[in-house]
């Protein structure tokens, strides 16, 4: 596993990072992937581990190559991911439980679907896999009662639905289905606030965040592809050397003569180390990183 820095320092929870960088008043929040260190690690096999340190810190700063901003549309909230398997025995939702977020009490199906598990017919298997956008509870032949809850957009099945994590769309993100579940969601003893669909975020218990970016082969010619890179990490808010105002462009090169940035201002919310990543005129790089709060 890649040795990651975490640098959150108690800025942001999960909802006002996503909100943060999306807002128009007050002013968003300048959210940058960086990525950086062309020399190489004392053995090239086995990449330093960052510590949290003015001498990381700095010398993180000293080798950014370039840095690329991190949008509203780049970050998802994110569960673990649970596929539908038959023969799985599924945990009932049960309000107030210290454990349920730790279980497997919510299903991804083979159409996309989300659904929770209401009823697993006293912990038998499961046997049929759940289907429909019902604003109702789905009853299975199997004895399962489950809750719709969202489907998936292609874009959210491209950009964030991993082998591992399962996005929990927010905002923008629903679907006409969620919102119909949303709307129709109503309280009573032993369902969440607002009634089962409320919220999806609060009742899945998704505390993480799912940022995915993409280095687009030169970024139309602002990023070299003549370098290796070992480095990546975010960069909160940092500053233009010709007006000190805060950087809000879309992509920078750093640590150049044709640079605009100030590599020593801003926040590095986070770094992590790599072998060595090899760039060129026709390769894009892909980054899914997960933040946890």
């Amino acid at each position: 596993m890649p040795a990651i820095l975490k640098r959150n320092n108690g800025i942001f929870t999960a909802k006002n990072l996503i909100e943060s960088v999306g807002r128009t008043t007050p002013a968003a929040e300048n959210l940058y992937l960086f990525f950086g260190k062309a020399s190489a690690w004392t053995d090239e096999n086995t990449p330093d581990t960052p510590t949290e340190s003015i001498t990381i810190d700095t010398a993180a700063r000293n080798d950014i190559i370039g840095i690329k901003k991190i949008t509203q549309a780049d970050l998802a909230f994110v569960v673990p991911r649970h596929t539908w398997t038959t023969g799985t025995v599924y945990t009932a939702y049960s309000a107030g439980s210290a454990t349920l977020f730790s279980q497997a009490f919510y299903v991804i199906t083979s159409n996309f679907n989300v659904y929770k598990c209401l009823n697993n017919n006293s912990n038998a298997q499961s046997i049929v896999e759940p289907t429909g956008t019902s604003t109702s509870p789905i009853s299975t032949g199997d004895g399962y009662q489950w809750k719709f809850m969202y489907n998936l957009s292609t874009s959210m099945i491209t950009n964030f639905l991993t082998t591992d994590w399962l996005p929990v769309p927010y905002g923008g993100q629903k679907t006409s289905f969620q919102t119909a579940v949303e709307t129709s969601a109503t309280y009573s003893n032993g369902t969440p606030p607002g009634g089962h669909g409320y919220d999806a975020v609060s009742e899945l218990g998704a505390n993480r965040i799912m940022i995915s970016q993409i280095l687009n082969k030169d970024e139309s010619g602002v990023f070299p592809v003549n370098d290796d890179y070992r480095q990546f990490g975010l960069l909160l808010n940092p500053r233009l050397l010709s007006n000190n105002a805060i950087a809000t462009g879309s992509a920078y090169i750093v640590n150049d003569s044709n640079s605009n940035i100030d590599p020593y201002t801003g926040q590095i919310l986070y770094i992590d180390n790599r072998k060595a990543i090899a760039r060129s005129s026709e390769q894009s790089e892909s980054f899914k990183l997960i933040l946890a709060f």
